[in-house]
C-alpha cells in the first residue's frame, strides 16, 4: 500500500513538472494526503540525521595510569639473597616476620641469605594491656628461614692440648 503511495505520489510531480507544484491537503491528524488517492492519507515524517557523530564527553575520563605492579614477588620455599623484594603492597596484607624488613611503601624484603615461608598466625589483640582480652586475629606473616651458621673454620686454643 505504501508502495503505491509512493507511485503516485512519483506520478504526480512528474505530471506537474511544468508547473513544478504538488497539492496535498492536510487532513484532521496532521498527516498529508494527495487528492484521488482513494482518500488514504499518506504521512510524510521529516527526520533530521546528525550530519557529524557525536564525540561524548572526555571530561571524565582521566589520564591512563601505569601498572603499580603489587604481589607477590617470591613465592613459597624460594632461595632469596638479602634485599631481595619479596612482597610489594599498599598498607599491610602482608606483615614482617623472621629476617623481614619493611620499606616505606610497605614492600616486604629479605634482610638475610635463606627461604621463604608465608604463615597465617593467631594473634591476641592487646598483648601490651594487662587482663584485656577479646577475640584473636589473624594475620599472614611471611619469614625467611636463614641458613644455619656453620662455620668453616673452627678456632681452638692451643692451651688447651697437652702435648
Amino acid at each position: 500500500m505504501e508502495t503505491q503511495l509512493l507511485t503516485r505520489l512519483l506520478q504526480l510531480a512528474v505530471s506537474n513538472m511544468a508547473s513544478k507544484t504538488v497539492f496535498l491537503e492536510r487532513t484532521f491528524y496532521g498527516c498529508l494526503r494527495l487528492p484521488g488517492l482513494l482518500g488514504a492519507p499518506l504521512s510524510l515524517n521529516f527526520v533530521r540525521n546528525a550530519s557529524k557523530k557525536s564525540g561524548g564527553s572526555t571530561k571524565r575520563q582521566g589520564k591512563r595510569q601505569k601498572a603499580k605492579h603489587l604481589g607477590a614477588k617470591r613465592g613459597e620455599g624460594e632461595h632469596v639473597i638479602p634485599g631481595t623484594v619479596l612482597y610489594r603492597q599498599r598498607g599491610y596484607r602482608f606483615h614482617p616476620g623472621e629476617n623481614v624488613g619493611v620499606g616505606r611503601d610497605h614492600t616486604l624484603y629479605a634482610l638475610v641469605e635463606g627461604n621463604v615461608k608465608y604463615t597465617r598466625e593467631l594473634l591476641e589483640p592487646y598483648p601490651w594491656a594487662l587482663g584485656k582480652t577479646g577475640p584473636y586475629h589473624e594475620r599472614k606473616f611471611i619469614h625467611v628461614i636463614g641458613k644455619p651458621f656453620i662455620p668453616k673454620y673452627v678456632l681452638v686454643n692451643t692451651h688447651d692440648f697437652v702435648k
